[in-house]
């Protein structure tokens, strides 16, 4: 049951917001495992803080009731997914005075094997840059007929990632 009722959360896979509020910005990953639906939100200041929480099968049929339909929990993820993408959320009750519930490794280890990873390998679609360049841009869309030259190796270019 645990899994069926997870299945219709597929949608929260893998999303990431900032949130600006006031004058700090923090960070909300949200993630779908076999077991919950797991939220990190990381304080993106000089402090670098981090908390996470999630909610399990049992969670979600507290809020939504006992024997609810794949429609209904569908459409539940889908306005929380719809809730993250657009922003609408305000983090309440923290203090840069009061210790997370992650600790910095614990949160560097999620960051790296969730978040950096799936940029890294992004990233080799476009000859290892963070961002794609305008000369990227028009050799992938088609928008030059000619062939862009580049300076240096493959091993040069991507000599960041060893």
């Amino acid at each position: 049951m645990t899994d069926d009722i997870l299945a219709n959360f597929a949608c929260l896979d893998e999303l990431i917001q900032v949130i600006y509020q006031s004058i700090h910005r923090f960070v909300v990953l949200s993630s779908i495992s076999n077991t919950q639906w797991i939220i990190h939100v990381g304080l993106a200041e000089q402090e670098g803080r981090w908390w996470h929480g999630s909610w399990t099968a049992r969670d979600i049929l507290e809020i939504v009731g006992s024997k609810p339909s794949d429609k209904l929990l569908e459409t539940f993820a889908e306005k929380l997914a719809e809730t993250i993408i657009q922003g609408d959320l305000s983090i309440q009750n923290w203090s840069p005075d009061k210790e997370p519930k992650s600790n910095s490794t614990e949160a560097a280890a999620y960051a790296t094997a969730s978040f950096l990873m799936q940029i890294g390998l992004q990233a080799r679609a476009r000859k290892c840059r963070l961002h794609a360049s305008a000369n990227t841009m028009a050799l992938t869309t088609g928008l030059s007929s000619h062939p862009i030259p580049e300076s240096g190796t493959t091993m040069e270019r991507c000599r960041f990632l060893h």
